[in-house]
This record gives structure tokens, sequence and C-alpha cells, in this order.
């Protein structure tokens, strides 16, 4: 106790202090009377220690005479315990708790992780069917586009007189096989009724 005191005064006061102690007063002993101890700091200032601080320093209960007096709680007496009974912390498992733990946890994490894996396999079939069913689209309107551009235009009415004309040029050519050169005039004339039908076509258009 004694060294309580020097290093309490030791921190708390830098001038030189005296402590004035009862002198009936014996420390720790229940016949101890309630008369305060004293500490002087300064001239106008004093410190006092109950008698059940002085015995809490000293690490033992309270007096029930002195709590009684002072107005303070008696604390219950510890609960008996049997003999032969130990203390178990409540944060301590038994060893097949301990032992089965890490094979529950185990189980938890491959079922997360198979969990994980479905749903991942999932989105990628969906993506995949999402950009398969864009690819049918898109080739279909393709498709579409390409069967209106190669539609095959109406068939149009032949000039009667470029039939004919080509007629004579390919009667010509059989009737003078050795001279050829005889169809010049054939010739001409179909190349004349070739462009009047092409000037024709495109007026009408």
């Amino acid at each position: 106790m004694t060294i309580h005191l020097v290093h309490f005064m030791s921190l708390t006061q830098k001038s030189p202090r005296r402590t004035r102690l009862p002198k009936d007063y014996k420390m720790g002993a229940k016949s101890s009377k309630k008369e305060p101890i004293v500490i002087y700091n300064e001239p106008d200032v004093a410190i006092q220690f109950s008698p059940n601080l002085l015995r809490k320093l000293e690490g033992q209960p309270p007096d029930p005479v002195l709590a009684r007096f002072s107005g303070l709680p008696t604390p219950p007496p510890p609960p008996h315990m049997p003999l032969g009974a130990q203390s178990v912390p409540p944060n301590r498992k038994s060893a097949p708790e301990q032992s089965q733990q890490p094979a529950v946890e185990s189980a938890d994490i491959d079922k997360i992780v198979k969990q994980r894996v479905e749903r991942e396999i999932e989105l990628h079939q969906q993506k995949r069917l999402v950009h398969e069913q864009r690819s049918a689209d898109q080739v279909r309107r393709e498709v579409e586009d390409l069967l209106k551009r190669q539609k095959i235009p109406p068939k149009t009415k032949v000039d009667p007189e470029c039939v004919a004309a080509q007629d004579a040029v390919v009667s010509c050519y059989r009737n003078n096989p050795s001279r050829p050169l005889d169809c010049w005039r054939e010739v001409e004339n179909m190349k004349e009724k070739a462009k009047q039908a092409q000037r024709n076509f495109v007026e009408s258009h």
C-alpha cells in the first residue's frame, strides 16, 4: 500500500506532501474505524481516500460494515462451485464440434462454388442464344434484300422489225457461206433496228 501511495503522489504532485493516518488504523483489519486518510497537496486542498478504496487497492473485498455505513452496496459472495467442477470458457468448443466444423465449412464452400458455376453457365448460354438469334435475323434480312435486288425484270415485247432484220442477216450468211461480206447491207440494217429499239425502250421508261 505504501508503494501505491508513493507512486500516486509522485505522479500528481511535484511539491512535497504530508500524509496523516489515524493512530489506531490498521491496513486490512475488519476492526478499522471509518476515519478517512487525508493527503495534503496544498495548504487549501485535501484529497481523501476512503477505507474501502484502500482495501480495493490492496486487492481485498470491501468491508461489509464499512460499506453499510458509507452507503455502498455489499457485493454478493461468489457462487459455490462443487469440487471437481472446472469453468469452461464459452468460446471453447469440445473436440467433436471442432472436428466437425471444418467438414461443414468445406461442404458449404463446395455448395457455393457449384451454385456460382451453374449461374455462370446459365448466363453464358443465354448470351449465346441471344447472339445466335441476332445472327439469324441478320442473315434473314440480308437474304430478303438480295432476293429483292435479284428479281428478274418482266419480259418486254420484242420489236418485229428487229426480229425481221436479224432473220435477214442469218438467211444471207446461209446463202453466201463463202462470201459473208456480201451481207453488209443486212448487218447495217439490223444495227439500225437495234439502236432504234434501244431508244424506244429508254423513252418509254
